[in-house]
């Protein structure tokens, strides 16, 4: 009898234990589906987020490209090249080519030929290692048309960069009347210039429509300012610094291909003789 109790008792407390384990498995499955749940709501939370803000992005630059006020397609912008007359200082068969886009009236203007344009003529201009072009950009006012069409009318006679240098070192008060007609022929003349070739040439705007189109040819190019810089196409708008301008200029020049065959050779040569370390560096 007591036996039979006993074993009642035992099964009594096993149906506990069983019912406890399952109330607590049941538990921790109520758990593990409610941070499933979780974790699949986040997912969901943070997918939607996603969507809606690259939705948000994708329609502003829809907008920034469509030109939403005018309903214009956003422009895109040609590096401008060398024209067939376009005025050249140094080496033509240069790697490197740089176009300036400027205003003789602009004030920043004469600060890039006062203080960077001597560091690049010196050190690479005057080397043969660029080329320097200067392209009208004339925007100022009547003062920087006609400086523009003198410059071109010494061109004629072979003396551009002096005409060029001169209304820099010249330059007044914006459309003050330092590059009236009368100024410019002086400039002309003190260059020794044919007066009588020069003063006609200025007089009858023969190069009005020389300067026009490289106005048009910087705004093809993406010109807004002056002076605007393109180094073999790259574009530098403002009074850049000399070392931004070399940082791009040995950049270009180091990815001359001419300069990697050289290099290559060099590294030949070492390791002939027998430097190995010096042929490992210049390779």
């Amino acid at each position: 009898m007591e036996n039979t109790e006993l074993q009642t008792q035992e099964v009594k407390l096993e149906s506990a234990q069983e019912i406890k384990q399952d109330k607590k498995f049941k538990a921790w499955a109520i758990v593990g589906i409610f941070i499933a749940f979780s974790f699949l709501l986040a997912t969901l939370i943070i997918a939607g987020t996603i969507l809606y803000t690259g939705k948000v992005i994708v329609n502003k630059i829809d907008k920034i490209g469509s030109n939403n006020q005018t309903g214009q397609v956003a422009q895109t912008f040609t590096p401008p090249t060398l024209g067939l007359n376009a005025p050249i200082l140094g080496n033509s068969d240069a790697k490197v080519t740089i176009i300036e886009f400027a205003d003789f009236q602009c004030p920043f203007c004469k600060r890039f030929f006062d203080t960077v344009f001597p560091q690049i003529k010196s050190q690479y201009i005057d080397t043969g290692k660029v080329k320097f072009s200067y392209q009208d950009f004339a925007f100022l006012g009547p003062e920087s048309q006609v400086a523009a069409e003198a410059a071109k009318c010494a061109q004629d006679q072979n003396k551009f960069w002096e005409y060029h240098d001169t209304l820099y070192k010249n330059q007044g008060q914006e459309n003050g009347g330092t590059f009236s007609d009368i100024n410019l022929k002086k400039f002309g003349s003190a260059l020794g210039l044919d007066a009588t070739k020069f003063n006609q040439c200025v007089d009858s705007h023969v190069h009005k429509t020389d300067v026009d189109s490289e106005v048009q040819s910087g705004i093809s190019g993406g010109v807004q300012a002056t002076p605007t810089m393109f180094i073999n196409g790259q574009k530098l708008e403002g009074v850049s610094s000399f070392v931004e301008i070399q940082t791009i200029i040995e950049k270009e020049l180091a990815n001359n291909p001419e300069n990697i065959h050289l290099t290559f050779a060099l590294s030949r040569i070492y390791y002939y003789l027998g430097d190995y370390q010096k042929s490992v560096e210049e390779f």
